[in-house]
């Protein structure tokens, strides 16, 4: 029939929010980085001292973490890596604290522009589902550095992959070879 939609047509091809990097092995280098979690605790706490996990901690990443529409569970994308944190104490106790750090990994930024509306997007109907009882932090993962201050002045936090001195695991040599 003429006129019919693709009905597995997802809003990232609508919009042209299709990201073509997703299937290089540049990026799945970088996805398999942020999921080792010594690698990852090494980056974040860098950027973030206060999120050091101690005993009682939680700390949990996930991976390739759908984003749906609230009204009809339409998937608007995915994130890349979602790292949870809350701290051991109590809600009510002034020292708690809860954050979740939404991480986009781009192994090359094409557009600028591209990858902020992306974000802004990814970031625009996930807060408006989930982060009510979370802070709200999200990081372009990225070798490239061309666009990090334009990427800053929009609060989104630009976090480079760094190198290992001492790698002693197959996944951290390969990962260095990579950057």
């Amino acid at each position: 029939m003429t006129g019919e939609k693709e009905k597995g047509t997802t809003v990232e091809k609508l919009w042209n929010l299709d990201d073509k990097q997703l299937k290089t092995p540049e990026h799945d280098k970088l996805i398999c980085l942020l999921l080792n979690e010594e690698y990852m605790q090494k980056i974040i706490l860098k950027e973030y001292p206060c999120m050091k996990v101690e005993e009682g901690d939680c700390w949990f990443i996930e991976s390739e973490v759908p984003i749906k529409n609230e009204y009809n569970n339409f998937i608007i994308g995915y994130w890349d890596i979602i790292l949870t944190y809350e701290n051991k104490y109590n809600i009510h106790d002034d020292r708690s604290y809860s954050a979740k750090i939404f991480i986009e990994v781009k192994p090359k930024i094409d557009s600028f522009g591209s990858v902020l509306r992306q974000i802004k997007t990814y970031k625009e109907f996930y807060s408006k589902n989930d982060i009510k009882k979370y802070c709200m932090t999200v990081i372009l993962f990225t070798p490239d550095t061309r666009f990090d201050k334009e990427f800053e002045s929009q609060r989104i936090k630009v976090v480079h992959p760094i190198k290992e001195e001492n790698t002693t695991s197959k996944k951290q040599e390969d990962a260095k070879s990579f950057i």
